[in-house]
């Protein structure tokens, strides 16, 4: 979150072209990564697993078929920024965003095998519960990224001024350190001699298959979520870099609201994969009614400052530098409406975080995907009306609060069903 947070901060003091670029730019960039991300991440959920059943000899191999899964899919990414250009000339932004979006994301593509890799390897670490390694390692990654782009956007310590190609390269360098700090972790003797992380390496297709069988629906449910959500920027992107700038910036401000809660769900998705690994449903559903607790008490405190603080907020992007004070007041006159929107539909969103991060870790992949799919072909349909009767950006944003909020109830559903809890997810081996 700080990553994304510091990116457009940074390029909103160099240029309002910039910012209005990077973040469809960056959701393009993750459309085309994360059917893969979702598969090669699934690595905790099954590490998770093997822990509950007091499996240890599947872990290290698990996290090693995320990791050839990742440099296999992360090159076949890696080709899509070939096609940058035709893509966004496609969408039809301001000729000059158009260019530094493709900058963008092409660098994004050519470094997905790095994401993929760091991603597989996590689940090690998430999987036993050992999540300061973690934080060690993306802390630094945030540092390194940070130092990158202030010296590469604005051309500090004799750099030239790189601006959103800078800020790409601190991405790309960022995801480089979380990689290299957890594959030291992830190969350290101890962890080489109780789980044989180096020994364990060799290509292993029926546990292959398996991470597949139930990642791969996960990560299709994502590049569905994450194309609706793509699609709506763009299509508020279609109706001037007002809209598009102040959307850009709101989004990065719920990031504060939304990250934190991802990091309950991911405990919520680990504690739920022990559980079941135990046979043990009834201890899934205490693990993520707390998790709901939890993650409501903090969004309702986050929702506050939106609706109370949005002009200190936004206030945070400005710079005469790269934009004019008419522009920047229209930006934030426009923004404080944005994030009352934002303050409504994340006490929901929370809902959706938390309980389909639970129904992913107990297998329930298959219907969790056909749902998204149904959900978010309404949730596109009714952008697509919005855009040709010319509707404007508060009626966009309002479809997509009434959205979230009905996909909440959509998985409050599923979760009370009850269904979820006898698949098994590590059986056959």
């Amino acid at each position: 979150m700080l990553m994304q947070f510091m990116d457009t901060l940074f390029l909103s003091w160099y240029s309002a072209d910039a910012v209005a670029a990077a973040v469809p730019a960056g959701m393009a960039s993750w459309l085309v990564t994360c059917a893969f991300f979702g598969t090669a991440g699934y690595t905790s959920t099954m590490v998770a697993h093997f822990v509950g059943a007091n499996r240890p000899t599947r872990v290290a191999a698990t996290v090693w078929q995320g990791v050839h899964f990742g440099i296999a899919s992360g090159a076949l990414v890696a080709l899509c920024g070939l096609f940058a250009e035709p893509l966004f000339r496609l969408v039809g932004h301001d000729p000059e965003v158009q260019r530094l979006e493709v900058i963008y994301f092409q660098v994004l593509c050519y470094a997905a095998p790095l994401v993929m890799m760091g991603h597989a390897v996590n689940g090690f670490f998430a999987g036993r519960h050992d999540t300061k390694k973690i934080f060690y390692a993306q802390a630094a990654g945030a540092v390194v990224n940070v130092a990158i782009n202030w010296v590469l956007i604005f051309g500090r310590w004799g750099f030239p001024r790189m601006g959103i190609l800078g800020a790409a390269i601190g991405v790309v360098l960022g995801q480089a350190a979380i990689l290299f700090i957890l594959g030291g972790f992830f190969l350290r003797p101890k962890h080489r001699r109780d789980y044989g992380t180096w020994k364990r390496r060799a290509l292993d297709w029926p546990l292959l298959r398996r991470l597949m069988r139930y990642g791969f629906p996960n990560g299709i449910r994502f590049a569905i979520e994450v194309s609706a959500w793509t699609a709506f920027l763009f299509f508020v992107g279609r109706l001037g870099k007002l809209e598009l700038t102040a959307t850009n910036i709101a989004w990065r401000i719920e990031g504060f609201a939304f990250f934190p809660v991802i990091g309950v769900a991911q405990a919520v998705a680990i504690l739920v994969g022990n559980a079941q690994g135990r046979e043990d449903p009834s201890e899934s559903m205490r693990v993520t009614r707390r998790g709901l607790a939890m993650s409501q008490i903090w969004v309702a405190f986050v929702a506050l400052l939106f609706v109370l603080l949005p002009h200190e907020l936004f206030g945070l992007f400005y710079s005469p530098d790269s934009m004019t004070v008419e522009f920047f007041d229209s930006l934030t006159s426009f923004g404080t409406v944005l994030l009352r929107f934002v303050a409504l539909y994340c006490l929901l969103d929370a809902f959706n975080i938390v309980i389909l991060s639970a129904l992913q870790a107990a297998g329930d992949t298959r219907w969790t995907l056909w749902a998204a799919l149904a959900a978010h072909a309404v949730f596109l349909g009714a952008l697509v009306w919005a855009d040709i009767a010319h509707w404007g950006a508060y009626v966009e944003w309002g479809i997509a609060t009434a959205f979230v909020c009905a996909q909440a109830l959509m998985w409050l559903g599923r979760l009370l069903s009850g269904r979820w809890k006898h698949i098994r997810v590590i059986e056959g081996f």
